[in-house]
This record gives C-alpha cells, sequence and structure tokens, in this order.
C-alpha cells in the first residue's frame, strides 16, 4: 500500500508519508491506523509509528478514541464551521505581528508559493496545491514570531485543507481551483500594504472564496450567510 521509507528521518518521512495518505484520500476519516500494521507496512518499530502518530495528532489529523485507537480525524460541519472562524481571527493576529518582520525576500517567497501552485493547477496535482496552499499560510504565521500561534493555527487549520481535498469532493471544486492564486495574490498585497483594514478586508474576502471553493454540501448562498456573520 505504501512506498518503503529511506533511513534517513524516519519519523519525518513517516509523518509525511501519513499526511499525503490522508490529504490524497488513501487514508479517509474514520479510518484506524494500527501501530502493528502500520510497523510492518514501512518496515520500521512502532515507536517510530507512535511519534509519527503524535505529530499527526498535534497538526489535527488524527484522533486517539478509546477502545479503538488512532483514527483519521473525523470532521463535522459544525467543527468545520468553528475552525474556520477561529482560523481567520487568528490570521488576522498573525498577519500584523508578522508585518513588520516581512522583507522583500519574504513576500518573494510567498510569491514563489503562488507560481508553484500555478504549475501544479496546470498539471492538474491537486495534493501539491494543497501543500503549496498550506506552506504560503504557515510562512506567514511564521513570521509573526509567536510558535504558540503558528502553533495553534497550524493544528487549527491543517484538517481544513484535509476536508478542502477530499477526493471524495474534489470533482465539485477542481474547476475553480485557477482561482486560487488569483485570492492569494490578493492577500499577498494587501499584506505588502502593510495596512490593517486592508489585510483585515483580504483575509474576510480569503475566507469567503476558500468555503466557496470547498463547498460540497449546502447551498453557496446558506454559506455564505454563515460567513458574513461569523466574520464581520
Amino acid at each position: 500500500m505504501f512506498e518503503p521509507l529511506e533511513v534517513i528521518s524516519r519519523k519525518n518521512a513517516l509523518f509525511n508519508a501519513l499526511k499525503d495518505a490522508i490529504f490524497s484520500g488513501q487514508l479517509s476519516s474514520g479510518d484506524a491506523l494500527k501501530e502493528l500494521h502500520l510497523a510492518k507496512q514501512f518496515n520500521v518499530s512502532q515507536s517510530v509509528i507512535r511519534e509519527a502518530l503524535s505529530q499527526l495528532e498535534q497538526v489535527g489529523l488524527v484522533t486517539k478514541i478509546p477502545n479503538k485507537g488512532t483514527v483519521v480525524k473525523i470532521m463535522s460541519d459544525k467543527e468545520n464551521r468553528e475552525r474556520m472562524a477561529v482560523r481567520f481571527k487568528l490570521e488576522e493576529l498573525a498577519c500584523q505581528f508578522a508585518i513588520p518582520y516581512m522583507q522583500a525576500k519574504d513576500f518573494n517567497q510567498l510569491q514563489n508559493y503562488l507560481n508553484e501552485m500555478q504549475v501544479a493547477i496546470l498539471q492538474e496535482q491537486p495534493l501539491q496545491i494543497t501543500k503549496n496552499d498550506l506552506e504560503f499560510h504557515q510562512y506567514i504565521w511564521k513570521k509573526s514570531k509567536n510558535n504558540i500561534l503558528y502553533n495553534t493555527l497550524t493544528q487549527i487549520v491543517t484538517p481544513l485543507f484535509y476536508i478542502s481535498l477530499n477526493m471524495q469532493n474534489l470533482q465539485h471544486w477542481t474547476t475553480k481551483m485557477t482561482s486560487i492564486v488569483t485570492m492569494h495574490e490578493k492577500y499577498l498585497n494587501a499584506i505588502k500594504t502593510g495596512d490593517k483594514k486592508q489585510i483585515n478586508s483580504a483575509i474576510l474576502s480569503h475566507a469567503r472564496d476558500s468555503v466557496l471553493i470547498s463547498e460540497t454540501s449546502k447551498t453557496t448562498q446558506n454559506r455564505k450567510g454563515v460567513i458574513h456573520q461569523e466574520y464581520n
């Protein structure tokens, strides 16, 4: 099922392999991640498996359930909305903290993520698009120089990217992927201004666009109402 791991940094390699399996839909919500089975699959010790599963739990992709063990995160629509609301409020704060530390090289790096995202779109690689998207945001959070804020946002947001990429839903929004770069460019341009109002407006717009792109179960109008209520 999985490719063999290289010896170097097996824990990180295992973490990334399982994360990609979750993001790509190879592992679905509710799937059990049994230590012994994974140890045999990847040819590593169970202690390495436990460390990787602990990392996955820290970023919110798996959950430990009594009498069942570790399973891939199951997220209700209510929790999804709650995470989205908290995410963008904290992201406003992260951007404000990051502004004094942002230099030309940082804006260039953010633009590089968008360029890579554009290539991934042309090559129809949704997993790579999602990675670039998350890296774009994490770079800004990291520049806030606030580790608690960075770690909190990573834990809150990572499952949201998994939900948006869920392979069962990809058919509904793949055609809208070309708008992802545009909405991130607006976000980046607002950060470049350093103006708090413009940044907050861009984050609100980004919140609405993100929800519309990942929409699968409710009408656009209803979800717009939720976003308007929660972000204003």
